[in-house]
């Protein structure tokens, strides 16, 4: 369908690694590297993608950082909305804490000075909203566009536990950001 499609990927984890390789991923379409360093020239890639990486990173702005770096044309990222999370008391209470900025402050006093928390279903996570890198996707690109991947409503920073973002690149708007 797409004969000129090239897709690649990074994976830090060799066991990771193993199970796509196991499943039919070359080295090519699947290799070693980090993502807050990516092995590849600047605008190597028409479109770069994330799909729910970047609340396990302790510095996602950094990685959409790189992501902005090697795509051509913009950015795609699927990742969580925590401060549409939980019960309303919760979701309130998170928004209040975020206004008043006070929100890191409260999460790495909740976590006990962690910053993250593990779980079966989820491994080491983050608190961490897309809507936490919009205004610096948004300096960076020309367009940006979000959506409601799993949930009701008009307003995905209220409703929104997962939240898909498109970033179309304005080249004259990332001289000297990246």
């Amino acid at each position: 369908m797409f004969p000129d499609l090239r897709v690649a990927g990074v994976e830090p984890s060799p066991d990771l690694r193993k199970i796509g390789h196991d499943k039919g991923l070359s080295q090519e379409e699947l290799a070693d590297g980090d993502a807050m360093n990516l092995a590849f020239a600047d605008s190597s890639f028409d479109l770069v993608c994330e799909f729910g990486v970047l609340h396990h990173v302790k510095f996602p702005r950094q990685m959409i950082g790189e992501m902005l770096r090697v795509a051509k044309s913009g950015i795609f990222i699927s990742d969580s909305n925590h401060f549409a999370c939980g019960s309303l008391p919760s979701r309130i209470t998170k928004r209040l804490l975020r206004r008043t900025h006070l929100w890191k402050a409260a999460y790495w006093l909740r976590t006990g000075g962690k910053g993250y928390t593990i779980s079966d279903g989820d491994g080491l996570s983050y608190a961490y909203s897309v809507f936490d890198d919009y205004d610096y996707i948004r300096s960076c690109c020309g367009h940006v566009n979000m959506v409601n991947t799993c949930g009701n409503g008009a307003d995905p920073f209220r409703s929104a536990q997962n939240v898909a973002l498109f970033a179309r690149k304005d080249q004259s708007l990332l001289q000297g950001r990246l």
